[in-house]
């Protein structure tokens, strides 16, 4: 027989659980966190861009320059909350995550049409930042509806054996 060595052990009793995190969520956590500051670049390269060359509200500028940079943030606190809760299993987090990506979403949309002036780079860039973000929300969604059910069935099983433990305990102090 062929034997096969595993690091860490594999646990040998029957309480070993399947994993339900997403391997596909876990690697578009990973594309946004190395999208997201190729996006922020090139969408502050081509405000540089239009305040020079166009005639550029200097208003705008400084807004849309602040908004780039919270757009960034978000998509930072997305993934960080995503990549968490996929990993743990943990549907607070994942929430927390997807609500983030919904708000980077709809600042790379505002980048799409919003802004004062769109140019085609700006419109390519934002729109795969969108669809990013818009697969990440998917696959958020979908991956706490696998949590959350399999969560309860969980925790109430193991509330079941707490009562049943609380009670054999009970009856042996009578």
């Amino acid at each position: 027989t062929v034997s096969v060595l595993y690091w860490p052990p594999m646990p040998t009793d029957s309480a070993v659980e399947a994993v339900r995190s997403s391997l596909g969520l876990q690697l578009f956590a990973i594309l946004a966190a190395i999208f997201a500051p190729i996006w922020w670049a090139m969408t502050f390269s081509l405000l540089i861009y239009k305040i020079t060359f166009l005639r550029y509200p200097p208003t705008a500028f400084g807004f849309e320059i602040v908004s780039t940079a919270l757009v960034w943030i978000t998509q930072a606190g997305a993934v960080t909350f995503i990549k968490r809760g996929n990993l743990t299993e943990n549907p607070p987090f994942l929430a927390l995550g997807v609500g983030f990506a919904v708000v980077t979403a709809g600042g790379a949309a505002y980048y799409m049409y919003g802004q004062t002036y769109v140019m085609m780079l700006d419109l390519g860039f934002s729109a795969t930042m969108v669809a990013i973000n818009g697969i990440l929300i998917l696959g958020g969604v979908f991956t706490m509806q696998s949590f959350g059910g399999e969560n309860a069935q969980v925790l109430a099983q193991q509330h079941q054996q707490q009562a049943q433990q609380g009670s054999a305990k009970h009856q042996k102090s009578e």
